[in-house]
């Protein structure tokens, strides 16, 4: 299994006909999708799908963004799914909590496809959920 292909083709499309139901709901927020490769100038080696919500002109202590990631690292080696989540960028402070929804990494093996099916409507949930939150803590004109 060529998990590089696997993300691009199944799962970007999702992620990418969810942006476009968070773009109408959420209007003031920048949403962007894509998969790329990570750490390649270290020794963890992968490649993520991921949806990324932000706002452009922020308050000193709002957050700069809120993203769904799913990673898989060791792309040269055995393939290893690391990361399904919703998590905050590193600046301002985040209404609420994102989720991890692995204990551990898993192979990625058709069984991993199965966790990443089951886990994206949480994700998305989830996602919805902090962007509502945020909206509530730092709100903003349309």
């Amino acid at each position: 299994m060529n998990p590089i292909e696997i993300l691009n083709s199944r799962y970007l499309p999702k992620l990418q006909a969810y942006a476009d139901q968070l773009r109408q709901r959420h209007p003031t927020f920048v949403v962007n999708t894509g998969c790329v490769p990570v750490g390649s100038a270290t020794p963890f080696q992968g490649y993520q799908a991921y949806l990324s919500c932000l706002r452009l002109e922020c308050a000193d202590e709002e957050p700069n963004c809120v993203d769904i990631v799913i990673l898989v690292r060791d792309l040269p080696g055995r393939s290893k799914l690391c990361s399904l989540d919703v998590s905050w960028g590193g600046d301002g402070i985040a209404p609420v909590n994102g989720i991890d929804l692995l204990t551990e990494e898993i192979e990625f093996t058709p069984a991993a496809l199965t966790v990443i099916d089951e886990a994206i409507p949480r994700l998305q949930e989830h996602l919805d959920y902090c962007l509502l939150q945020w909206e509530a803590k730092y709100p903003k004109g349309i």
